[in-house]
C-alpha cells in the first residue's frame, strides 16, 4: 500500500486511525481532494478561476503594555482586594487595554466610566479601619494649604 497521508490510501481503506477508521493524514488528504474539486466544479459552473486559499497568518504577537494598562496594574498590586476578585481585576485589565487602544475611540468614554466604576469596586475595603480611627480621622480638623 501507499504511504499514509496521500488520498489512495485513504480509498484503498486506511483502518490505521484511533477508532480503526482512516487516519488523520489520510482523512486530510481526503477532505484537500475533495476542496479542490469543489472549487474547480464551481470555477467552470460560474466561468471563473480556481479560488486559491491563502494560507493563514500566524498568530499575533502579545501587544506592548500601554500606558493605562501599566498605571492599572501598578494600583492593582497596592490593593488587597485585587487578588480576591480574580473577576474584576481582569475585566479592569481589558477595559485599560480598550483605553489604550487607539482603534476604539468610540467606545472610551464607556469603557472609562465602567473602568471607574470597577476601580471603585476594587477599592472598597481596602482601607478598612476601626470606628474609633474613623471618628479620629473626622475628629482632626483639616488645614487648607495654598
Amino acid at each position: 500500500m501507499d504511504n499514509h497521508g496521500t488520498r489512495s490510501r485513504y480509498v484503498q481503506g486506511c483502518t490505521d486511525g484511533p477508532d480503526g477508521r482512516a487516519c488523520e493524514a489520510c482523512r486530510k488528504a481526503n477532505n484537500d481532494y475533495l476542496k479542490a474539486r469543489r472549487q474547480k466544479k464551481n470555477a467552470e459552473k460560474y466561468g471563473g478561476k480556481v479560488a486559491v486559499l491563502k494560507p493563514q497568518a500566524p498568530a499575533a504577537p502579545e501587544p506592548e503594555i500601554g500606558p493605562n494598562e501599566a498605571a492599572t496594574l501598578e494600583e492593582l498590586a497596592k490593593l488587597p482586594n485585587a487578588d480576591a476578585r480574580p473577576g474584576l481585576r481582569q475585566v479592569a485589565l481589558t477595559l485599560a487595554r480598550l483605553l489604550d487602544s487607539p482603534l476604539a475611540i468610540a467606545q472610551h468614554p464607556q469603557a472609562a466610566g465602567r473602568y471607574t466604576e470597577i476601580m471603585r469596586e476594587l477599592r472598597k475595603g481596602a482601607e478598612k479601619k476601626g470606628r474609633l480611627a474613623a471618628v479620629r480621622q473626622m475628629a482632626t480638623p483639616k488645614v487648607a494649604t495654598g
